[in-house]
């Protein structure tokens, strides 16, 4: 009998990235069965997970550098994988963000502003040496083009102290950074509620947006969509980290020494909006379509249907589908159409004819054989095994 490999997810209590990486995990246990999950939540200001009263084969772990308790696991044997590079010197295998491709992602985005002057805000930066060294790559990238550059740390933590976002009077080194630059400025922030409190402190201080101060956030999270004005954000692709480090941990459990310690993930493209004004539509059109087809792949939808219903190329919904979801729209149709059809094979004793047409086949026979090209054996075949 296969073995069962039971997974700890460690992740940070709240954040939308958390969700990213899940979905990511997920999709690659959707094609690779042997494993369960517990996932663990913590407060990375507050007492750390109780990793000793978990036992696991093996840990997905997204945490800075500066907790402990992730080297705790390690020495105790755990397979361990993180979700981003902090932890490649302590000897953890890590799947991370491609720093270097999204900061030439940021600089492209900003320099079609045609500014001289630029800016970094972030929080937690001398915590984290992921941020330090962006914020390096960044000042320097912003100097070799000619611009003048200067940096800022801000106190706390805003995406968990919301209520600082009403209270835009009372940010105090926010404010005295603001007054020193000189305007037009690009500002890039670390993370989007970063960007969502810059935008209402130059506001507070009667700076327009973007024509004085331009920001351009990181993560793209539901704040950058919904904040006014809406904020120009790099997605954090969390769904590719999460399936890349679920790969890894998958060949870790089953004995393989991986071939490198590092796997880099390029970022997404910039999402455009009025923060910068520079305004694409990119996000909204790969929303819908993925959408679409959670709603309607088992009913036959092609994608013939999501080109005419989006009116873009498939060369263009190819490369922005996969650059988010890592795969295209048509290998996501196949893959929720077998999904569906693996579920009602193991949990309903329904005709493989009647699952053939809930899943878009009209014949039994075009299902039988998308099937088994699909997973390697017929739906009947499929059915005994898992029962």
């Amino acid at each position: 009998m296969r073995k069962t490999y039971q997974v700890a997810l460690f992740l940070p209590k709240g954040h939308e990235y958390a969700s990213r990486l899940i979905e990511g995990i997920v999709s690659f246990v959707h094609d690779h069965a042997g494993f369960e999950f517990v996932e663990v939540t913590f407060d990375e200001n507050r007492a750390p997970p109780a990793v000793y009263q978990i036992e696991v084969d093996g840990a997905l772990v997204w945490a800075h550098h500066d907790n402990p308790w992730v080297l705790d696991l390690r020495d105790r044997g755990v397979k361990l994988v993180s979700l981003n590079s902090e932890w490649r010197d302590d000897g953890i295998p890590c799947v991370g963000l491609d720093l270097d491709a999204m900061l030439d992602a940021v600089i492209e985005h900003l320099a079609g502003l045609g500014r001289k002057q630029a800016a970094y805000i972030g929080h937690l930066i001398a915590q984290n040496p992921a941020k330090q060294r962006l914020l390096k790559g960044f000042l320097d990238r912003a100097r070799r083009k000619g611009w003048k550059a200067t940096a800022l740390e801000i106190p706390g933590i805003p995406s968990e102290e919301r209520r600082r976002l009403a209270n835009p009077g009372q940010e105090r080194e926010l404010i005295d950074f603001l007054r020193g630059l000189k305007t037009p400025v690009s500002i890039h922030c670390d993370d989007d509620y970063v960007g969502v409190l810059v935008c209402r402190v130059a506001e507070h201080l009667e700076l327009n947006v973007p024509d004085d101060v331009a920001v351009l956030g990181y993560f793209d999270q539901a704040i950058a969509r919904f904040s006014t004005p809406t904020l120009s954000s790099l997605p954090a692709p969390g769904q590719l980290v999460g399936r890349a480090g679920m790969q890894l941990l998958a060949e870790l459990l089953g004995g393989t020494r991986p071939t490198k310690n590092l796997v880099l993930i390029a970022p997404s493209p910039v999402v455009g909006r009025e923060s910068t004004g520079r305004i694409t539509h990119r996000d909204d059109d790969i929303r819908q379509a993925y959408q679409m087809i959670a709603q309607h792949a088992c009913e036959g939808l092609t994608v013939e249907q999501l080109l005419d219903r989006l009116a873009i190329s498939q060369k263009t919904l190819n490369a922005r589908f996969a650059a988010i979801h890592g795969c295209t729209p048509g290998e996501e149709i196949r893959r929720v159409r077998i999904e569906r059809a693996k579920q009602w094979l193991t949990t309903t004793d329904l005709s493989i004819a009647r699952i053939g047409a809930m899943c878009g086949f009209g014949e039994p026979s075009n299902f039988n054989l998308f099937f088994k090209r699909e997973t390697g054996c017929t739906p009947s075949a499929y059915r005994s095994q898992s029962r």
